[in-house]
């Protein structure tokens, strides 16, 4: 019997997506106060006008200097001081044992935690002063929602604010002169456990073979899993939470979480045969079957809500959320009954084969003919789902606060949509031939 066990320390990058984006979103202004034209010497602004809006640019000439009558919020990305790059710690610890000879048998309790990983946090966001609520098969949901005044008299019956009434709903932010001023901070966490069983026969009178299974939980406090073990996060901006305000809140399984995972793989030398025959023992002999077949269970993806922007009436003023998602603060759109990731995909199953012929031509030369067949039963693996589980109904125009946007199922939720896979996209059975030259 063999104990091992390890501690490892690692630390990992911050992506120079995210830097650029601190270096080119700096929100500064012309003179470098608090108003006035953004200085696009040292910050991007992203704006959108009609041809028709007075000082839009006709292609294809490009703005010289800012137009005094566009001068929209300004978003900032900025570092967090303390920003720290990302840490993982794991500690394993495995035990084997000779069953018989040349037959081993092993299991292992793998435990890792990340920390310090990037996540937006928006500090121009005022924490919500509102709740709001959502009406669900007859169950209403209230939770906490962030907005601001938009208008300061009620839409007229097109849903319209009057002229002269408009306000901007940055005037309610915690900085007016600001949009979001997302600042990357590394609070992020995950969290992996698993137990690993694995019976491995090592090569012997021909052949060897290995049958691993893997039962493990992740999880993570922020991000969305897309049921193939990514999640929409990119390489400029840190992961979204769905309440920054809450982030404990927040924990749920991570989007490359896989509960169920078997594998086994085998090598088969084909036993050098007599056949009579020059040619036939030439042509019959010298072959290897190898493959692996591979079980897994499908990983998550949140059951989102495609919601639009609605507005309420409060004290003889419109209020309009700052940004998305069911509570106003943009991030994640989750729907308010079922918790983050906690949808899962079908479960995949796959065989890949090889077949190999050695030649040899001397005792130090020889090449090998090499067949190949990747899912060579042409399973379909689905690993892309329709995420939007409810449609969001306006309460109406100048509905007040209490009164409950109503939340109706999507028939399509659940769909596969996607049954792509790396490395190239495809999950389709796919052959491939091969030579290798030895000297």
């Amino acid at each position: 019997t063999i104990i091992r066990g390890g501690y490892g320390l690692y630390y990992g990058r911050t992506s120079n997506g995210l830097i650029f984006n601190a270096l080119t979103q700096t929100g500064l202004r012309i003179g470098g106060g608090a108003t006035g034209a953004p200085d696009l010497s040292r910050t991007v602004v992203g704006i959108t006008v009609a041809p028709t809006t007075t000082g839009a640019p006709t292609f294809p000439n490009i703005y010289t200097e800012f137009p005094t009558n566009l001068n929209p919020a300004i978003n900032v990305t900025r570092l967090d001081p303390n920003y720290k790059n990302p840490r993982l710690q794991e500690f394993n610890i495995a035990f084997e044992r000779e069953l018989v000879k040349n037959l081993t048998a092993s299991a292992s309790f793998i435990y890792t935690k990340g920390d310090r990983l990037p996540v937006n946090f928006d500090t121009n966001l005022p924490q919500p002063a509102f709740t709001r609520n959502y009406s669900i098969d007859g169950q209403t949901i209230t939770v906490p929602y962030a907005a601001g005044v938009t208008c300061n008299v009620p839409l007229n019956t097109i849903g319209q604010c009057p002229m002269g009434q408009a306000v901007s709903i940055n005037n309610s932010r915690l900085n007016p002169a600001f949009g979001s001023a997302n600042l990357q901070r590394t609070i992020g966490e995950t969290y992996y456990r698993a137990l690993f069983v694995e019976v491995k026969k090592r090569f012997s009178d021909n052949y060897q073979f290995g049958i691993a299974y893997t039962f493990a939980k992740a999880e993570n406090l922020s991000g969305t899993g897309d049921g193939a073990g990514g999640g929409p996060e990119g390489p400029f901006n840190g992961s979204s939470l769905f309440n920054q305000f809450d982030n404990t809140a927040n924990r749920a399984a991570a989007p490359t979480d896989q509960r169920h995972r078997f594998v086994f793989n085998g090598i088969f030398n084909q036993p050098r045969f007599n056949f009579g025959s020059r040619i036939a023992n030439a042509l019959l002999n010298d072959y290897r079957l190898s493959g692996v077949y591979t079980a897994e269970s499908g990983r998550p993806y949140s059951a989102n809500v495609a919601t639009a922007q609605f507005s309420f009436l409060q004290d003889g003023r419109v209020f309009s959320p700052f940004a998305g998602g069911v509570l106003g603060l943009g991030g994640l759109s989750i729907a308010p009954d079922v918790p983050r990731n906690s949808v899962y995909g079908e479960s995949n199953f796959r065989l890949d084969l090889r077949l190999a012929r050695a030649i040899r031509i001397t005792e130090r030369v020889g090449f090998e003919l090499i067949a190949e067949g990747f899912n060579v039963f042409n399973r379909s693996n689905f690993n892309g789902f329709n995420s939007t589980l409810y449609n969001a109904q306006s309460p109406g125009v100048n509905a007040p606060i209490d009164a409950p946007i109503v939340l109706t199922r999507n028939p399509l939720f659940g769909t596969r949509t996607d049954e792509g896979s790396q490395p190239d996209g495809t999950n389709s059975r796919r052959f491939q031939l091969a030579a290798r030259f030895r000297f």
